[in-house]
């Protein structure tokens, strides 16, 4: 579905501004984790901008994580390393639980943890146990951060606060409607490690919106067609 959007519609035509600020944050970064993975859209365009530096993608998905390795051979791109498993808010790696949603496509882009995630109810396709890796051991000396893993962003971040606070690194991270505690979260974090607050659209503009810690909640991205936002020191 993905690579299907992007021949017909282009990049910025599927994701908005949302692709090209992340290759713009990925030059300038130093060390770049990339959660939830997918076929590897944002992987490539990243993987391309930050070339020559660290760069760490995760996907838990077998089948996806292949698509991904696949795309990632096609572009050169032999320098990105791959973790096949699930980030966790844990100290210490487990197994863990990951519902495959029915979507009617070949590849899920709705996988999602079973515990600790604030999504709405879904469908289930079917369950698989896949590893998890301890977000925080994955954080240490990264100065730009992805998450993208459908209602485990509030889980995850929780559990690295102090290394957020103390490195500041640069983050993207989707935000659903009912992720009301990510939201909060969020909020927080801008307000005790200064950071700017930014909603990038991804239709109907171009324009990149910047709020205020205390306008800022779960729900408001949408209300400028968004579910991504980026938390960052520096200008955008």
């Amino acid at each position: 579905m993905v690579m299907e959007q992007v021949y017909w519609f282009g990049v910025q035509g599927y994701e908005g501004r949302v692709a090209d600020i992340w290759a713009s944050l990925c030059q300038r970064a130093g060390s770049v984790l990339e959660i939830g993975g997918n076929v590897g859209l944002f992987t490539v365009v990243g993987g391309r901008a930050a070339e020559g530096r660290q760069y760490t993608v995760v996907e838990p998905v077998p089948e996806v994580a292949a698509v991904l390795r696949r795309n990632l051979q096609r572009n050169g791109l032999t320098a990105v390393e791959i973790l096949e498993a699930a980030a966790i808010p844990d100290p210490a790696p487990r197994a863990v639980s990951l519902n495959i949603p029915s979507e009617n496509r070949d590849m899920p882009v709705g996988a999602h943890l079973l515990d600790g995630v604030e999504i709405a109810a879904r469908s289930s396709l079917r369950v698989i146990s896949t590893n998890g890796i301890p977000f925080r051991s994955l954080m240490e000396g990264r100065d730009l951060v992805k998450i993208d893993a459908e209602g485990a962003e509030f889980s995850l971040l929780h559990a690295a606060r102090d290394i957020i606070l103390h490195l500041r690194p640069t983050l993207l991270i989707e935000v659903l409607p009912e992720a009301e505690r990510l939201g909060q979260l969020l909020a927080d974090l801008a307000n005790q490690a200064n950071y700017s607050i930014y909603i990038l659209p991804e239709f109907g503009s171009e324009q990149i919106v910047k709020v205020s810690p205390a306008q800022f909640s779960a729900h408001l991205p949408q209300r400028y067609n968004s579910k991504d936002v980026v938390l960052t020191t520096s200008s955008l």
